[in-house]
């Protein structure tokens, strides 16, 4: 209610007792992108999936990566290699023909590219002393990029129905990823997993690939397409007793780069590292009752893989524990459920905040490493906005973000969009403390806030708060 496009946050108003209120909700059509699919021939690919991305920064994370959008979020080109993605808002947008892995095929059955020795072999004559690499289709984006980084971004409006985004798919060199696990522990049953998973960003993803894993720990992935990987082994020790915040303990890991040529690797799986650390409140032990709702996440940043690890608690004493984590480089998540009365400050291991940047998992982290400061007390930045004619202006977005450039992204903690209720009142509780610009602003949508260069043009017209902890910052505005 009160947005004037799509993305845009809603207006506040206000409900009396027994008061019953009309309001008009629009609903925007939403867009689409249409086109077809040939490969170099220019004949018709069909039965190969499309799919329309768009470039989100993780609100975990603060990484971009590609989400599906539109309906259906994956669709199958028809007999003509035709498609049409529907539902779609006002962005920009890639697309992208993404041949479905079908990791299950018999060997031998994906296609190959002949040599000249090969052809003279089937037709009698000498045979070829080496196959050539198998190839497969790989995914590619409108008009042919081979990664979304080349990929041609389509601008789309509210409400545009958007054709002739054709895709033209070719053939290239496949790799086959085969290798065997190998553990001096013996293993729960079931609980080996081999995955693939995107090492890079211009390496296209789909979700992490299980492999076939056969008993005795050997694993074939076939037909991957050319990039950067990791290849994960993940396992439980048969006689362990796994902490409930991780469901592995036992890992290997490996880097490859798939090329049309066959890699073959040995894992040994290894235990996985303890993360652990306190949560004091006012610089204090906290109480049981305090933290017991406070949940302590592990986010995987790029390149590292996506191990599923659950969310923690502190115990009474606030100690925590993250147990049988893989390697790699990870950012901390600490939320508190609003009903708590309890807010973050920070997460600080070696003097940097670990819920602002990121942070190595490595062999010889410190015991306790981590110290997480929630508080009681939190910071408050309030006033009222108006304009020169003393008018109340509902109509206005108010952003508070931090003077350091380096957290001028949306997704993280130290930036808060809101806008005034209906007598002009506004109010921002819970930044952490610290230095903010405030300004405003007649048209905003939280998307907006992705690209740097939207904060610079909101530095121009913004003035400097400072926020502390257990402290009302009151900073009136008025619109010119």
């Amino acid at each position: 209610f009160g947005a004037v496009r799509q993305g845009q946050l809603g207006s506040s108003f206000l409900l009396a007792a027994n008061q019953q209120l009309d309001l008009t909700v629009r609903l925007a059509r939403g867009g689409a992108i249409a086109g077809a699919v040939t490969n170099e021939s220019g004949d018709p690919v069909a039965n190969i999936e499309v799919r329309v991305f768009r470039t989100v920064l993780s609100r975990d994370t603060g990484h971009s990566s590609l989400q599906s959008y539109g309906q259906p979020q994956s669709m199958k080109t028809d007999n003509d290699g035709r498609y049409r993605v529907y539902g779609l808002p006002a962005g920009d947008f890639v697309v992208a023909a993404v041949p479905i892995a079908n990791s299950r095929a018999p060997a031998g059955t994906a296609p190959r590219v002949l040599r000249p020795g090969e052809v003279d072999s089937i037709s009698g004559g000498s045979p070829a002393s080496t196959l050539s690499p198998r190839v497969a289709y790989s995914p590619v984006f409108h008009p042919s990029a081979t990664g979304p980084s080349e990929a041609t971004v389509i601008h789309l409006q509210s409400e545009e129905e958007r054709t002739g985004t054709n895709i033209i798919v070719r053939f290239t060199p496949s790799t086959e990823i085969v290798g065997s696990v190998s553990s001096n522990l013996p293993l729960a049953p079931g609980s080996l997993q081999v995955l693939l998973g995107s090492a890079r960003e211009d390496t296209l993803a789909l979700g992490t690939t299980p492999a076939q894993v056969d008993p005795s720990g050997g694993f074939v992935l076939p037909q991957v397409g050319p990039g950067v990987y990791y290849v994960l082994a993940t396992a439980r020790e048969l006689t362990s007793r796994v902490s409930a915040s991780s469901p592995v303990n036992l890992y290997a890991l490996e880097k490859v780069e798939a090329s049309g040529k066959r890699v073959s690797l040995d894992l040994s799986l290894q235990p996985g590292i303890e993360v652990t650390g306190r949560v004091r409140l006012d610089g204090a032990v906290p109480a049981l009752a305090d933290v017991q709702s406070t949940r302590l996440r592990l986010l995987p940043q790029q390149g590292t893989p996506l191990v599923p690890l659950r969310a923690v608690s502190a115990d009474v004493y606030g100690f925590f524990r993250f147990g049988g984590i893989p390697p790699g480089v990870y950012r901390l998540s600490v939320a508190t459920p609003p009903t708590a009365g309890v807010f973050v400050n920070s997460a600080d291991l070696g003097g940097q905040d670990v819920l602002d940047r990121d942070f190595t998992v490595a062999p010889g982290l410190p015991a306790d490493a981590i110290t997480v400061d929630v508080t009681r007390n939190p910071t408050l930045l309030t006033g009222t906005l108006q304009t020169d004619s003393a008018a109340i202006t509902p109509e206005f977005f108010l952003v508070a973000f931090s003077t350091v450039r380096e957290f001028w992204q949306n997704p993280t903690r130290r930036v808060a969009i809101t806008r005034s209720d209906s007598t002009g009142h506004f109010t921002i509780h819970g930044l952490p403390p610290g230095k903010y610009y405030l300004a405003v602003t007649s048209d905003l949508a939280e998307t907006d806030l992705d690209k740097p260069e939207v904060f610079d043009g909101l530095v121009t017209r913004a003035v400097t708060v400072t926020l502390e902890s257990g402290k009302t910052t009151r900073q009136d505005l008025r619109v010119k």
